[in-house]
C-alpha cells in the first residue's frame, strides 16, 4: 500500500512582502542621490571650467579694446597690479553665484555696456565664495569704458541675460555685485588675487569641504587648483615665513 506526504504550501506574508520593498525603496533612494550628487559636482566642475576660460579670455578682450577709462583715476596702458594678498573673506554663503563678462567700449556715459558671457556656478546646487580683498575693493570703482567681471550674488539661478546690460534688467542691482575683476589694455589684470568657491553639501566637518580656487597672479597667469579649507592659506602663509627667515 503507498502512502503519500502532503506539504503545505504557503507565499509571502504581507509583513515580509512590506520589508522586502522597503528594502528596495531605501537602496533606490540612496542610488538616486548618489546620482544627483555626482551630476551637480559634474557641473559644478564643468561650470568653473567655464568661468577660468571666461577669465583667461577677459585680458585678450581687453588688449583688443586697447583702452580703460575708470571714473576718477589717471589711466595708464600698462599698471603693474598689486601684490595678490593672501587672506580671503567669505563673500556669499549658500548663495548661486552668476559671473558676467562686461565691455564698455566708450567713456560716454550713453554708451551701452555689453555683455559678452555669463553663467551661473552651478544651477544645481548653492556655492559659497571667498576672494581676496582686492577684488572685492574694485566693486566700487566705475568702469566708464573698459572689460571687466562681476560676480553676482543670487537667491535663484534663473537668470537670463541679453547681449547689452540697460535699466530693464533690474535683475542685476548694483547691491548684488560682491567682487569684481577688472582688465587692462596690457591683458593684465589690475589687481592680482584669488577667487575660491565651493559646492554646499551640508558638510558638517568644514575642514572636509573642498573649494575650488583660481590664482590671478601679478603675471596674468590664472590658475585653478582644488584644495581643502584647512591648508587653503594657513601653509601657504606658513612656507613664506620660512622662506622669509631663510
Amino acid at each position: 500500500m503507498q502512502s503519500f506526504s502532503y506539504r503545505s504550501k504557503r507565499g509571502f506574508t504581507l509583513i515580509e512582502t512590506m520589508v522586502v520593498i522597503a528594502i528596495l525603496a531605501i537602496l533606490l533612494g540612496m542610488t538616486m542621490y548618489n546620482q544627483s550628487r555626482n551630476l551637480t559636482r559634474s557641473t559644478f566642475n564643468q561650470d568653473m571650467e567655464m568661468f577660468t576660460a571666461t577669465l583667461k579670455e577677459a585680458g585678450t578682450t581687453a588688449k583688443k579694446l586697447g583702452m580703460i577709462n575708470i571714473e576718477g583715476e589717471t589711466n595708464s596702458e600698462r599698471i603693474a597690479p598689486t601684490q595678490k594678498q593672501d587672506d580671503e573673506s567669505n563673500i556669499m554663503t549658500n548663495k548661486y553665484c552668476l559671473w558676467v563678462l562686461k565691455e564698455k567700449m566708450s567713456p560716454d556715459a550713453k554708451a551701452p555696456t555689453y555683455i559678452r558671457s555669463s553663467g551661473i556656478i552651478c544651477k544645481r546646487g548653492l556655492v559659497n565664495v571667498q576672494t581676496t580683498q582686492t577684488f572685492q575693493e574694485e566693486k566700487s570703482k566705475k568702469v566708464n569704458m573698459g572689460v571687466w567681471i562681476d560676480l553676482y550674488e543670487m537667491e535663484t539661478p534663473d537668470v537670463v541675460l541679453g547681449g547689452v546690460l540697460d535699466a530693464t534688467q533690474t535683475r542685476l542691482s548694483e547691491g548684488d555685485i560682491k567682487a569684481r575683476i577688472i582688465f587692462q589694455p596690457n591683458s593684465l589684470p589690475r589687481k592680482a588675487g584669488s577667487i575660491s568657491i565651493s559646492l554646499e553639501e551640508g558638510e558638517k566637518d568644514v575642514n572636509a569641504v573642498r573649494w575650488q580656487r583660481i590664482d590671478i597672479e601679478r603675471s596674468g597667469v590664472i590658475t585653478v587648483n582644488t584644495v581643502d579649507r584647512e591648508g587653503r592659506l594657513d601653509k601657504a602663509t606658513q612656507d613664506e615665513k620660512v622662506i622669509d627667515n631663510k
